[in-house]
């Protein structure tokens, strides 16, 4: 009699491990050379808000809401565009960490966007030669909190969305501003400021860098020719 309660304790006991197992089955740790180029981690840039003015933020509920939807088109990798002028992004890491506590086998990870504007943007008199120390500055500094507070969701940094192309006339900046932070980043990351596998890039065309464009040259001083419509 002993040696069947013994028996039957041992199958209790291992069936209970099983199924703490199968319940608390989360997803490996991927990292950004896990995901990019793969086609299992399809990609999706987005933005959350629902009214025509980004004063208005979506809430974490709302956030949740499109993740899951994403989620069931198979997305698995989004891209956003700002890191702190509006609270989109610290809403969206907070939305896609309660999906993962609520199914650990939930998956969604960041492309982090970090807006980066000329000196003087947005007005008459934009200094494309130079970055917004402040503005830039901060953006960047919520780049690397961000990185280090959801470790587990964002996976690359892209420094500048579109920054360089010189259509976005009330903002664009010559290449060395974008080299400055990617310098930064890169640097901080072999230091362990912030996660080892966190991947730092920018996001632009390859005439940005020197490719194609006729006003920039390799030392990344900028020429403006007559047909570029500088306001």
């Amino acid at each position: 009699m002993k040696k069947f309660l013994l028996l039957v304790i041992l199958v209790m006991l291992t069936f209970s491990a099983y199924g703490q197992s199968e319940a608390q089955d989360p997803v490996p740790q991927i990292t950004a050379a896990d995901i990019l180029g793969n086609p299992n981690y399809p990609a999706f840039s987005y933005g959350g808000y629902r009214e025509k003015t980004r004063d208005n933020v979506p809430g974490v509920d709302e956030l949740k809401e499109d993740m899951k939807i994403l989620s069931a088109m198979g997305i698995k990798i989004i891209r956003t565009y700002n890191t702190q002028k509006y609270a989109h992004t610290e809403n969206l890491l907070m939305a896609i960490r309660q999906l993962k506590d609520e199914d650990q086998r939930f998956e969604m990870y960041v492309m982090l966007g970090v807006w980066i504007d000329c000196k003087d943007a947005w007005t008459g008199t934009p200094n494309h030669a130079e970055g917004d120390v402040e503005g830039n500055t901060a953006e960047i500094e919520a780049a690397i909190s961000l990185s280090n507070a959801y470790p587990d969701i964002v996976k690359v940094i892209a420094v500048g969305n579109e920054a360089m192309v010189h259509w976005a006339v009330t903002y664009f900046v010559v290449p060395k501003v974008i080299l400055k932070w990617v310098n930064h980043l890169q640097e901080l990351k072999a230091s362990g400021g912030i996660p080892a596998g966190v991947w730092i890039t920018s996001s632009d065309n390859f005439a940005s860098w020197g490719g194609a464009d006729k006003s920039i040259d390799k030392s990344g001083r900028l020429y403006i020719p007559a047909y570029l419509p500088i306001p």
